[in-house]
């Protein structure tokens, strides 16, 4: 394999800085508050601050394939030192403090580390973790602090504005299969996943984000997501982080983030759909408007066709799309909201979630996932691929193959259990999601793998009823889960506030006449005030709680479906 620069992530952020040297690459709230002021960080100024922490990093001995961790809060100036860390070919490791304690320290016990980098409200975390007790730990501040200390002692700095002739920062060329950055799942369904994400994919997966929405000459993007943050330097676009703290997602106040919007005529947004439908609300119910606003990504979970229909209301000249993906495989598919709307109807309103066209040259099979674990217990056998892809219409998981799929995980074992090599040698990844073609070959999500409710013998997916259940008045979000005896379903559902007691009957009559034209039948309907759902998106259904845990829930009416429909208030 080559060793060039090109090679290197970076070399797009890069080029980026030579291209666009005087444009806003960051823009950064003071505060969260209405019309907060932002800081501005130029391409320039950009590039100088990684440039300075580059010194800091050679000051600390911090060399090539180096692991760091870093735990900080999205601002300017840490994705200044990421860019730093790849460039010099140090590795920066991502974990989400949202994964809890015992998850962090496994993490850490896997995971070499040469340094360890905090934002300052994680900064106290060093000391009750013992893995990291021996690892030097700095702040961004520190090394902030640090870089300027050395820049002001030498005496060729160049401080002046980035020309073409110049060097941004110092670029290391390296082999498209290094490691460039490791990203640790939050384990919301199982153990944290360490995906090992080499420069060379992190490339293609940027070409291929960048073919599928070229950005306009001016465009101005806020996305909920930090990583796409570095694609958007990698495209020369100017970011705007949004003010809210990520930790507490949840509680983000979304006239915060439409003032941004407004006030920074931003043009891109993305983000789950959490997001995207807090923001949507507000926007209708104080009958605002954003004409800036060209283009809206929603990722990480399925959206519902009626917050498409509602954003095509109130927003009728910006474009939506919903792309398709994971942690190691992203982007799998996208299809626009015009597209989800089109096809929704009765039919294909219990089908699950359309997630559109495969992006090209990603190779996408649905296969039948107990044929495929026994397959993988004989490491002699042959596996080809495409004579277990399923038919058309027809449920199973999915498993990729591509250049933008992630070839490993830091843990070998997780490697073996979600990847595997067919017959013609190309790697498969498994996504462990469900679902299947349609006659046009799009794709449709259908659940998770282990998500599926048996219920009088019949396999069914959670997506198509829940899709059909929050689509009915007063619902605002269902889960369907297997009871923790396996005997029967429990359906949970979370009323919008509006809904009275009265309603709750109308509500549960529609519930047991669509149930029963589905054949199912002895479902536990729970009304709650919460469903658990991801601590990063704020949109996936944390199922495994509501399986083990969901005595600890507050349930204020429960109702039963008998065989004979009939219900019984307890």
């Amino acid at each position: 394999m080559h060793l060039t620069t090109e090679n290197n992530m970076a070399s797009m952020i890069y080029q980026a800085v030579i291209n666009h040297p005087d444009r806003v690459a960051i823009y950064t709230p003071t505060h969260k508050e209405l019309n907060a002021p932002h800081t501005e960080l130029t391409y320039a100024a950009f590039a100088e601050q990684v440039r300075d922490f580059q010194r800091a990093l050679e000051l600390y001995q911090l060399k090539e394939k180096d692991h760091v961790l870093i735990v900080a809060l999205p601002q300017g100036s840490l994705f200044a030192l990421i860019t730093a860390l790849l460039a010099k070919k140090l590795i920066p490791v991502f974990i989400d403090p949202r994964m809890g304690y015992r998850k962090i320290r496994q993490v850490l016990r896997e995971t070499p580390l040469a340094a360890a980098i905090w934002g300052n409200k994680w900064r106290f975390w060093h000391y009750f973790l013992p893995e990291l007790w021996k690892v030097p730990a700095y702040s961004v501040d520190t090394l902030e602090k640090r870089a300027l200390e050395t820049k002001l002692d030498a005496k060729t700095e160049q401080t002046a504005s980035i020309k073409k002739e110049e060097f941004p920062f110092t670029l290391l060329p390296c082999h498209a299969d290094d490691t460039a950055v490791i990203t640790y799942t939050s384990g919301t369904t199982g153990l944290p996943k360490g995906a090992d994400r080499t420069h060379g994919k992190m490339v293609k997966q940027f070409q291929i984000l960048h073919e599928l929405a070229p950005p306009l000459e001016n465009d101005i993007g806020l996305t909920f997501l930090p990583t796409a943050v570095i694609h958007g330097l990698s495209l020369g676009m100017t970011s705007v982080i949004p003010a809210l703290d990520l930790l507490r997602s949840h509680q983000f106040q979304p006239e915060l983030i439409c003032n941004q919007l407004k006030n920074l005529s931003v043009t891109c947004c993305g983000g789950s759909p959490f997001f995207i439908a807090a923001l949507a609300d507000y926007l209708e119910k104080n009958n605002l408007s954003l004409p800036s606003l060209r283009l809206i990504v929603i990722g990480s979970a399925g959206a519902h066709p009626q917050l498409l229909i509602q954003l095509s209301r109130i927003l009728p000249n910006t474009e939506i799309v919903i792309c398709y993906g994971a942690s190691e495989a992203e982007p799998i598919a996208v299809v626009h909201g015009a597209d989800i709307i089109a096809e929704y109807d009765q039919e294909t309103i219990g089908r699950g979630y359309l997630v559109g066209e495969i992006c090209a040259p990603l190779l996408v099979r649905i296969v039948q996932s107990t044929v495929l674990d026994d397959m993988l217990q004989n490491p002699d056998a042959l596996i080809e691929i495409d004579h277990l892809n399923l038919p058309i219409d027809e449920i199973g998981e999915i498993v990729v193959s591509g250049p933008q799929v992630t070839d490993k995980y830091t843990n070998p074992l997780v490697s073996m259990e979600k990847k595997f090599y067919d017959s013609n040698g190309r790697l498969w990844h498994r996504t462990a999601d469900r679902g299947c073609f349609d006659h046009k070959n799009k794709l449709w999500l259908t659940g998770r793998c282990g998500d599926q409710v048996i219920m009088n013998g019949k396999e069914i997916d959670p997506f198509a009823l829940e899709i059909f259940i929050d689509s009915l008045p007063f619902i605002e979000k269902s889960a369907f889960v297997q009871s923790r005896n396996h005997k029967n379903a429990i359906l949970y559902c979370r009323l919008t506030q509006e809904a009275s007691l009265e309603q709750h009957a109308s509500m549960i009559d529609s519930l047991t006449i669509h149930l029963k034209k589905q054949n199912i039948t002895g479902v536990l309907i729970k009304i709650v005030q919460k469903i658990p759902v991801d601590n990063r998106h704020n949109s996936k259904i944390n199922r495994q709680k509501l399986r083990l845990k969901n005595q600890f829930f507050h349930f204020f009416q429960q109702k039963r479906l008998s065989d004979e429909s009939k219900t019984e208030i307890n």
